[in-house]
């Protein structure tokens, strides 16, 4: 085993490597199937609370609106930037990763 220091980038301790890849596929949620295409932005707005993932009004409303908004795009990179959700039940937070489909994903512990 190396020293914690010296563990690649995403190691949670030094007794398992627990890469983002690993957490990913075991703690990773898809919450919009990426078959949705250039609307996957519009059906997360439509079928999410925005005040729930902290996205500013003016976005939401911007992606409600469709791809066809001049700054659906522009918006959608701040969304998948800042976005998050505290889960309640748990009081985790979940973030947003897209890779075709569109995922919530809780922060990895530190």
């Amino acid at each position: 085993m190396y020293p914690v220091e010296e563990y690649p980038e995403g190691v949670i301790d030094d007794t398992e490597a627990v890469t983002f890849e690993k957490w990913f596929e075991e703690k990773a949620v898809c919450i919009v199937n990426g078959a949705a295409g250039i609307y996957v932005p519009q059906e997360f707005a439509e079928g999410r609370t925005m005040d729930e993932w902290h996205v500013d009004p003016e976005d939401a409303t911007i992606l409600l609106e469709g791809p066809e908004h001049k700054y659906y795009w522009d918006v959608w990179d701040t969304v998948l930037s800042n976005a998050y959700c505290v889960n309640p039940k748990d009081g985790k937070t979940h973030r947003l990763h897209q890779d075709d489909d569109l995922f919530a994903v809780p922060d990895m512990p530190q």
